[in-house]
This record gives C-alpha cells, sequence and structure tokens, in this order.
C-alpha cells in the first residue's frame, strides 16, 4: 500500500469519532487539522501538529492514530530512525492499533534499508494479530523485503505456499495483485519460468489498471525472453505498447521501445531496432530515454557499416534540433563520419570535407562546455587545414591545444598549429609551438613516435628561416642525441650545414637530394646523400623502396665506411616490409661480419628481441644465448647495453619458466656494481617476481625482496611498483593489515605511476572485500563501502584515465569498475551498480557486450524495488 492508505485509515477513523450533532471536540479538532496537513503534504508541519496533539491530548481516543500520522510524516520526510523510535516507543500503547503500528514500523524498516528487521516486523504482525484485515498487506511487504534481499526462495516460499497468509487471503481479497507480480519475478529469478508464467496467468490483465497490466505484460516478455521465447516476447511487446500507452506516462512508453528494440538488435534485425529506438526521440519523452536511442541508433547504422546513412539521418535529426541530449556526441560523431567519407569515398568537389567541417563548428557553436568542444577543434583546425585555410586551422588548433588535457590529442594540435604558423611564415611562434610539442611530450608514446622526431626537424628549418642559427645547431644537436638513425637527421644535418631552404614534406626533401646528387655526383656527400634518399622511403613508410636502395647502395658504395650503416638500414628496412626471416639473416650476417662495430650491439639486441616475442620454448632458449654473447662480449660502446642484455636474458629465461637461470641472471645483475641503479633495482624487481612464480612459490621471501627497494631506495621510479608487488605477497600470506599498509604506501608516494596507485587501490579493495567476509550488519557493510570507494576513485579519476589511455591503467580501471560493480551488487545499490557499469562501458566499449548484461541486471533489480515501494 502506498502512504496513502495510511490517510484512508486516517479518514475513517475521524468518521467514526466524528459527533452526531455540535462542534467538534478540541481533540477531534486538532487531529483533524494535524490530518488536513498530513494529507496536502505539508509534512513538516503534520509533524509538529501530530507532536503537538500527542503532548496535548494524553487521554484521547485519537492519540495512537496522531502517533501513527507524526510517524507517516516522518517517513514522508526521509526520518527513517524517527518514525522508528517513535512507533517502537509507543507500540506499547497502541491498543487495537498494535497491528497497524506494526506495518508501518517494518515499512519504516524498509525505507531505511534494514531489510531483516522490516521482513521480521512484517512477519510477526502476519503471526500475532491472525484477524489483522493488514495481514495481506504485510505479507506482500515481507515479500517484497526479501526481494531487497535478493532472497527469491523465500519470496516463492511465502507468496506461494497453499495454506499460507497470501494464498488463502487473495481467495477473497481483490488487493494482492503486486503478489502475483512479486511471486512471478520471484520465480524468473529462480530461473523457473514456467511457474512464473503460470503464476502471471492467475492473475491476467483483464480489469488491471493500465499501469500493473504494463508492469504485468513486461514481467511476461522478461520471463520469454529469459526462457529463450524471443519471438514470443516479441509478439509480446504489441501487448506491452499498449498499456504503456494507456497510463500516458512517457517513461513505460519509453522504457517499451527500448525493450522492444533489445529484442530486435538481440535478432540482429537491426534495421527494425533502428526503426524502434526511433519512437523514442520523440519530445515528451525523459531526456535519458532520448539520449539512449540516440547513442544506440547511431551505434546500430555504424554496426550495418551505412556509413553514409549514419551521417544523412545525423545530419537531419540535428539539423531540427541542434541541442537534442547528447547532442555533442552527435555533431563529434558526424563530423568524423564526413571526414571518413572524405577520405574514403568519391569525392565531389570536396562536399564531404566541407560537411566535416559545418558538424565540428556546430558543436563548436552549440556546446561550448561539453568535454568533446576541444577535441572538436582539433578536427575544426584539420578540416580547415586540408580545405587550405591556413589562418583558421590556425586559430582552431590554438583553441584546441589550449583547452585540451595533455594527451596525443594536445600535442597534435600544438604541432599543427605550429605547421599552420610554418604555412603562414610566422617561423617564430612556430619555433615556439614545435619546442613545445618537444618539451611537453618527451616521454608520451605517441609523440615520441610519431611527432617529437618531426617537431625537431620542423624546428630545425623555423630556426634556419629566422636565421637562429644558435637555435638550430642546439636542435641538431638533440636530433643527433636522441634519433642518430632517425628519418630526419640526415637532412636536418644538410639543412644546418648548408642553409637549404626546405617544403617540409618527404618527396620535397627526396627531390633536393637528388638534385644535389645530380650535381655533385662525385662529392664525397654522394653516399650519405644517397642513403638520405632511402631514409625519405622509409619516412613514407615504402619499405620495399627502401629495401631497393639500400641494396642498391651496398653493391655500389663496397668499400665505403657507411657500409655498417647501410647494410644495419637494410636489415631494418626488410623488417619493415614484414619480411623478418631476410630481416634476421641481415642482421645475423651482420653481427659477424662487423663485429666491433657500434651497430653490432643493436643488431645482436634485434636478433634476441625477434627470438623473445616469437615466444615459442626454443625462441627463448635462442633469445636468451643471443643475449648472453651480448652482455659477455668485449665489444660495447655502451657498458650500459651489457646489463640490459644481461637483464633481457633474465627475462628470457623466466618467459621459458628456467626459474633457477633467471634468478641466477638477475641476482648478478643486482650485485654488480658496475651497472646502473635502476638496472640493478629493476633485476631485483625481476627476481622477486621469480620467487612468486613456479612450482614453489616463496611470497616470503620475495616479500622481502621488494621490501629491500622500497626500504632502500623509496625515491626511486620502481618503488611504487614494489610495494605494490609486496603487498600482493603479504596477501598471499594472509597478512591483511600489513598487506593494507603496503598498498597505502604506493598511494602516499607522490610521483606512482597513475597504474600503479590504481593497482594499489584495487588491492586495498580487495583485502578489504576480504575481511568484510568475516563480518556481519553494519561492520561488513562499512567496510564494503570503503572498499567501493576505493574502486571508485580508480574509476573515477578522470584526469589518468584520459592520460594517453595507457593499456594497463586501462587494465586496473576495468579491475576497480568490475570490483565496484560487484561491491555495489552485494549492498543491492542496483542504480550505482549500474552507473559503474554505464561508466565503465564509456571507458572500455570492448566490454559493451558483457557489461550490457550487467547493466541490464541492475536496472532490472533497480525497476523492480521502485516498483514495488509503495
Amino acid at each position: 500500500m502506498r502512504a496513502g492508505v495510511l490517510f484512508l485509515i486516517l479518514a475513517a477513523l475521524v468518521a467514526g469519532h466524528v459527533r452526531v450533532s455540535g462542534a467538534d471536540s478540541a481533540d477531534t479538532a486538532a487531529f483533524k487539522t494535524a490530518k488536513n496537513l498530513l494529507d496536502d503534504k505539508f509534512y513538516e508541519k503534520a509533524e509538529a501538529a501530530f507532536a503537538q496533539f500527542a503532548a496535548t491530548f494524553t487521554n484521547s481516543p485519537w492519540l495512537p492514530d496522531a502517533i501513527l500520522g507524526q510517524a507517516n510524516a516522518r517517513l514522508e520526510q526521509t526520518n527513517y530512525a524517527g518514525a522508528v523510535e517513535l512507533l517502537s516507543a509507543r507500540i506499547g500503547a497502541a491498543g487495537t492499533r498494535a497491528d497497524k503500528y506494526l506495518l508501518w514500523l517494518g515499512e519504516a524498516y524498509y525505507r531505511q534499508g534494514t531489510n531483516r528487521l522490516a521482513a521480521e516486523t512484517f512477519a510477526k504482525l502476519s503471526k500475532d494479530f491472525p484477524a489483522s484485515t493488514n495481514r495481506l498487506e504485510a505479507v506482500i511487504r515481507e515479500a517484497r523485503a526479501y526481494k531487497k534481499m535478493a532472497e527469491w526462495g523465500r519470496v516463492v516460499e511465502l507468496l506461494g505456499a497453499t495454506n499460507g497468509v497470501f494464498r488463502t487471503a487473495i481467495r477473497t481479497n481483490a488487493m494482492a495483485q503486486p503478489g502475483y507480480l512479486l511471486l512471478s519475478e520471484a520465480q524468473l529469478a529462480l530461473t523457473n519460468y514456467s511457474a512464473a508464467e503460470a503464476t502471471l496467468a492467475t492473475l491476467r490483465t483483464a480489469g488491471l489498471e493500465p499501469e500493473m497490466a504494463w508492469q504485468w505484460q513486461y514481467l511476461l516478455c522478461r520471463i520469454q525472453v529469459a526462457a529463450g521465447r524471443v519471438a514470443d516476447a516479441l509478439q509480446g511487446t504489441s501487448n506491452l505498447l499498449f498499456w504503456a500507452g494507456s497510463t500516458r506516462q512517457p517513461a513505460l512508453q519509453a522504457e517499451s521501445w527500448a525493450f522492444r528494440a533489445g529484442i530486435l538488435e538481440h535478432q540482429d534485425s537491426l534495421e527494425e531496432a533502428i526503426t524502434a529506438y526511433t519512437n523514442n526521440l520523440a519530445p515528451g519523452l525523459p531526456a535519458a530515454a532520448r539520449q539512449q536511442a540516440f547513442l544506440k541508433i547511431i551505434g546500430l547504422y555504424l554496426a550495418t557499416n551505412k556509413v553514409a546513412s549514419a551521417a544523412e539521418w545525423l545530419e537531419q535529426l540535428l539539423g531540427q534540433d541542434p541541442n537534442f541530449p547528447a547532442a555533442d556526441v552527435g555533431w563529434q560523431t558526424l563530423g568524423e563520419l564526413r571526414l571518413r567519407q572524405h577520405s574514403t569515398g568519391p569525392e565531389t568537389n570536396g562536399v564531404y570535407l566541407v560537411k566535416a567541417r559545418e558538424a565540428f563548428a556546430g558543436l563548436a557553436k552549440n556546446f561550448l562546455q561539453s568535454p568533446l568542444w576541444s577535441k572538436g577543434q582539433m578536427y575544426l583546425g584539420w578540416c580547415y587545414w586540408l580545405e587550405d585555410k591556413i589562418p583558421e586551422a590556425q586559430r582552431a588548433f590554438q583553441s584546441a591545444a589550449e583547452r585540451l588535457p595533455p594527451s596525443p590529442d594536445q600535442a597534435f594540435a600544438y604541432f599543427k598549429l605550429a605547421d599552420s604558423q610554418f604555412r603562414l611564415k610566422d617561423f617564430t611562434n612556430a619555433l615556439n609551438n614545435y619546442t613545445a610539442v618537444i618539451e611537453k611530450f618527451p616521454t608520451l608514446p605517441e609523440a615520441q613516435t610519431n611527432l617529437i622526431e618531426r617537431a625537431l626537424y620542423q624546428a630545425v628549418r623555423s630556426a634556419l628561416a629566422v636565421t637562429n642559427l644558435a637555435a638550430a645547431t642546439n636542435l641538431v644537436a638533440k636530433i643527433l642525441a636522441w634519433y642518430p638513425n632517425g628519418f630526419h637527421t640526415g637532412p636536418a644535418v644538410l639543412l644546418t650545414g648548408q642553409e637549404i631552404s626546405r617544403q617540409g614534406d618527404p618527396g620535397g626533401a627526396r627531390k633536393i637530394f637528388s638534385e644535389f646528387a645530380a650535381a655533385a655526383a662525385n662529392s664525397t656527400m654522394l653516399p650519405e646523400v644517397q642513403l638520405a634518399i632511402a631514409r625519405t622511403y622509409e619516412e613514407e613508410g615504402r619499405w620495399p623502396e627502401a629495401v631497393s636502395l639500400y641494396e642498391g647502395w651496398l653493391g655500389t658504395f663496397t668499400n665505403h665506411p657507411a657500409q655498417p650503416q647501410a647494410e644495419y638500414s637494410r636489415a631494418l628496412a626488410t623488417f619493415r616490409v614484414g619480411d623478418e626471416t631476410n630481416a634476421l639473416r641481415f642482421f645475423t650476417n651482420f653481427v659477424a661480419r662487423f663485429p666491433t662495430n657500434e651497430l653490432t650491439p643493436r643488431a645482436q639486441w634485434w636478433v634476441g628481441d625477434y627470438y623473445f616475442h616469437r615466444g615459442g620454448l626454443e625462441d627463448l632458449k635462442l633469445a636468451e644465448y643471443t643475449f648472453q654473447l651480448l652482455y659477455l662480449g668485449s665489444n660495447h660502446l655502451d657498458p650500459e647495453l651489457a646489463c640490459q642484455a644481461q637483464m633481457m636474458a633474465g627475462l628470457a629465461a623466466k618467459e621459458r619458466q628456467g626459474w633457477t637461470d633467471a634468478e641466477r641472471y638477475f641476482t648478478n645483475l643486482a650485485n654488480k656494481a658496475s651497472c646502473p641503479m635502476d638496472l640493478r633495482l629493476q633485476a631485483s624487481f625481476a627476481y622477486g617476481d621469480v620467487l612468486t612464480q613456479g612450482m614453489a612459490p616463496d611470497f616470503k621471501m620475495a616479500s622481502l625482496v621488494f621490501g629491500s627497494i622500497c626500504h632502500d631506495y623509496p625515491t626511486n621510479w620502481l618503488a611504487a611498483a614494489a610495494w605494490g608487488r609486496r603487498a600482493e605477497c603479504l596477501l598471499q600470506n594472509g597478512q591483511f593489515n600489513d598487506a593494507l599498509s603496503a598498498f597505502q604506501q604506493v598511494t602516499n608516494l607522490p610521483n606512482a605511476d597513475p597504474a600503479f596507485r590504481a593497482q594499489a587501490k584495487v588491492g586495498q579493495a580487495r583485502v578489504l572485500e576480504i575481511q568484510a567476509e568475516t563480518l556481519t550488519g553494519n561492520e561488513q557493510t562499512e567496510k564494503r563501502r570503503l572498499a567501493l570507494n576505493l574502486c571508485l576513485d580508480v574509476l573515477y579519476d578522470e584526469s589518468e584515465i584520459r592520460d594517453g589511455g595507457k593499456p594497463n591503467l586501462l587494465f586496473w580501471t576495468q579491475k576497480a569498475g568490475l570490483q565496484a560493480g560487484h561491491l555495489a551488487e552485494l549492498m543491492h545499490d542496483w542504480r550505482h551498480a549500474r552507473k559503474v557499469y554505464e561508466r565503465l562501458r564509456k571507458l572500455l566499449p570492448v566490454l559493451s557486450a558483457s557489461l550490457d548484461k550487467k547493466i541490464l541486471g541492475a536496472q532490472e533489480k533497480l525497476d523492480a524495488e521502485q516498483k514495488a515501494v509503495p
């Protein structure tokens, strides 16, 4: 029963006590005043009026009813503890109202979330007051409390017993409809689909109110889907939509269309699913439903590879309503789709490029506060760049660079901002922004791979353009130091040495080199120029041409000092072509022919790395042997490389599960005084890992090894990882409090890698969850809540999650999200469980299939709770 039932009870009581003649007595008038305030939902004033009544009219026959009214007012103000306190204290004086006191005391416990007490209180009413007219309602509410605790068996036992209160009362009582639905849902939860459907069949929809009929039909469809009768469920959605329309509740209509669309999507009837979801785009429906439909339709269009249809649909919808829910995603997606059409489809005077620009401009205009705005500016700048509208491109890239968080996108925006300024001959600012790429993103893998070397090269050109030879020389020194074999090193040296003005593209560079070669065929620099030409093909990724040029070079310049460099480059280019077999032969021959060359260790390293990444047992043995030769050789120009090779030999032994050999490599390296400290600590760390593996893991010894790194080198970058490993060892040993402390040390380190911090928080949560299993009641709940908060710290750390999307960080984000959802489910917090899974799905779309099931499950539990709330 809803709260209004109490109003009816009180109204009936008033009618029964009113005198036949004359004015109301003082207590009756005061009671009616308080009741009227309660009826009109002035709960705070109603509570005060009932409290005043109780204090004033201590002998009034209305007193028990006034206490009920006061408790109800407290419930409506979510003061559940106050309602419990009041009803518990006054039930002894309730008289004939005692059953009603128990009914509302149980409701107070239920709303408070103390479901076990709620169930016990409702059961007490049924047992102690066999003549009460509230017994049926109490049984239904008791079952509802068991549902909250997911004790579906108790629900079936309570409502399904032949001689139970529910079964006997419903023969003459029409208030049992929610009980039927609850019993059927419990049978569904227990996968007893035939019983669940049979229970619904006893109720039918005839005579039901539209909302109750909708709930009946929705539950039937869910049963049919769970039982694998998807076709029946799909047919049943017609009735579901009818009843939803009869309720005139937009939320139910939207949920019905979404349910139908989900079935169609499950059946791979994607076009029909799109049509169904389209019904939820209508104005007047809940914003969340419209947004879900919008995003679903986009996804389904793309799933069917209908790029053009998706773009046209988005364009039409956004043209009608530019601020549609999630329209910022729509504008961004539309722009990306148009760019895809521009790059892959038949071009018609740049029409798709213009449409892409217009879409990103729509995002910029309508969604200044959207998190997508900055990335949209980057794409807008790219559109202008492709249209050769360089001033406009510069402004857009400037906005993107200023507002994007540190990320590959921001690095790209800085780089293209500098490119735009270079094109506009603003060489001073171009130099500043190329330098920004170099200085702001030196450790970003994407920048290291795709941008920094190019930024150095372009910075050299910019410095030369303003005759800043000092800056150019400094930049060349950096490019030689950082990329001694890089694609841009030769051109940068030639540019600086001869002050040649460049155009900035590999083809232009190759043309200049070819002209130089033609004009200076006998120059001593010709071999270097020819090698530079070969490198321009490498720069374009045209590896077959590069291989051909190197082979021609090697046949022409047979005695040139750069022959080892050319041999090495040919081997590397052959590898890039994908011809690993010949690359292996060339590198192996290189090592044999040039045993003392400075590139020989790198060639040996490639050979070892090749076998290492193949990963087979024999390959790992060859990798170990190659790295062993490398670190034992006497021709190392860089002693540190020997230590690194020894480390790799140990890793190869570890991968092939040669634990004894791996332990020897790592312990020898860790104790080698000539080895850089960082590598020695890495070796110690790897030794600790070896101790945790194998046939007989020694977590105690491993804990000591990791502990020595933590305590002896607390500021080293490995300290955070070592604390985390030590915590895992302590956890394995059952030292839970020590494990918690060790994990906490990771989070305390200011420079700890984000992934290590994430791993540590997930580890803490895992320990707390284990400890919670040994507890009960509030202590257990508090432990789980602490664990949940730690997982949420990782899942919602936006700045870290967006920091390049590092795989190891995303791994722990995934672990945190799944654990957070699990913990929320353990606490029956279905709303937050759903939110956690939705967040995780957004971050990791690859998990959508499994997460959608979890989201649906949580939503079903939440919907069921909401529908069961009186």
